[in-house]
């Protein structure tokens, strides 16, 4: 298994296109460096990056723990625009005037509210190449402030879009009407290296969760917000637990967002507070996947979920909902199990599948293991990153 991920991206070939005479500077601009899948590819990116080809900056809306110790480490610079209290009456003024004194080539945005900020500065600076971003296929609401800051911001002010899956590329063509010529895809990508071999510490974590001996672990990561259809993964283990009787433990870690409150409720109206733990933000995922027999996630709609990859490449079986982005990194049966999504019954029996089918779950995950490593690599994602700005500041 070590070979395996030693040799993985090693030896990355060189970009397709010969190098510049100087660096290309490349200003990314986020809102903050939280804790959710857009930062850490932005950290995966700035960390693999060749410096001696890019000069890169970060800049921030304003300070906050999440990535930012990471980012640090990759050997960027991170700019802190504002405060949080402050931020939206000044970013736009701080964003203009770093513009004009770095002169950067190409300024790539992270999220809706980045997307606009970004793109409104950008049009008063030195106007470099500007590449806006869409992370999601949520459902498009003319209600929704992101969804109509991202329908002015790539259509006015962004040259190219880059999306994380096909099924996101056809969002931005169908739901945000911009131009096939326009959208480009850049998979998601990551170090696997923390994923790939079990840890000491899990038996410690075991004991710190208090989950008995005899008991299959059952996990989800992810925000708790509706997106992520934890509602449902509750009600599965309401079947599981209470009407097939079935020793499990569900370990639900994520920050708690909109749907929190819900599903504490959910929880205790099904009497399961004995066997779901609401973990909060974790910094020992590796470990958690590593405790874990199943790994679920019972999203409605997604972008290209890093923690599905990261399952993957932990060797831990999956059940996923029937998603175009899920489709896209799950083979059904092949590398994993796909269910309808607002399922909760169906979801019960695909975990159920895998615990009574190990052999077949052994060479799922095996399968899922190898599709991930070869085309779902941090080397991947950086290669095309570098290939699609070197080619843009070509054009």
């Amino acid at each position: 298994m070590k070979t395996d991920m030693a040799t993985m991206g090693n030896d990355r070939k060189a970009a397709s296109v010969p190098p510049f005479k100087k660096k290309i500077k490349v200003l990314f601009v986020l809102r903050m460096i939280g804790f959710g899948g857009a930062e850490r590819q932005v950290v995966e990116l700035c960390s693999g990056m060749n410096k001696d080809r890019f000069d890169i900056t970060v800049a921030l809306f304003f300070h906050d723990d999440g990535f930012l110790e990471q980012l640090n480490a990759s050997g960027v610079k991170v700019r802190i625009l504002s405060t949080k209290s402050q931020y939206k009456s000044s970013v736009i003024f701080q964003l203009i005037r770093l513009m004009k004194e770095e002169q950067f080539d190409i300024l790539q945005t992270i999220l809706p509210i980045a997307n606009l900020a970004g793109g409104i500065a950008a049009r008063f600076s030195t106007r470099p190449q500007v590449v806006g971003s869409l992370r999601n296929t949520n459902p498009f609401s003319w209600l929704d402030p992101f969804c109509l800051m991202d329908l002015v911001a790539l259509n006015l002010f962004s040259d190219r879009v880059v999306v994380n899956s096909q099924a996101g590329k056809q969002s931005a063509l169908k739901k945000y009407g911009l131009r096939n010529d326009k959208v480009t895809v850049i998979y998601n990508g990551k170090d696997f290296s923390p994923y790939v071999n079990k840890s000491a510490g899990i038996d410690r974590l075991r004991k710190e969760l208090h989950i008995p001996g005899d008991h299959k672990v059952v996990t989800t990561i992810g925000r708790i917000a509706k997106q992520k259809g934890h509602r449902y993964l509750v009600e599965a283990a309401h079947i599981l637990v209470r009407q097939k009787n079935q020793k499990m433990t569900f370990l639900l870690a994520g920050k708690a967002e909109e749907s929190f409150a819900e599903i504490q409720s959910l929880i205790k109206e099904y009497s399961l507070e004995s066997n779901v733990r609401l973990l909060g933000l974790r910094n020992d995922i590796a470990d958690i996947l590593h405790l874990s027999d199943v790994f679920v996630l019972p999203s409605l709609w997604e972008g290209l979920p890093n923690v599905l990859l990261e399952a993957m490449i932990a060797k831990v079986p999956v059940v996923a909902t029937d998603i175009e982005p899920h489709r896209e990194v799950i083979e059904h049966h092949k590398t994993g199990l796909l269910v309808p999504p607002q399922d909760s019954a169906v979801l019960a029996d695909a975990i159920m599948e895998i615990i009574n089918n190990p052999q077949k779950a052994y060479l799922r995950q095996e399968a899922a293991y190898r599709h991930v490593s070869e085309k779902f690599s941090r080397e991947q994602l950086v290669k095309e990153y570098e290939e699609f700005y070197q080619n843009l500041c070509r054009r």
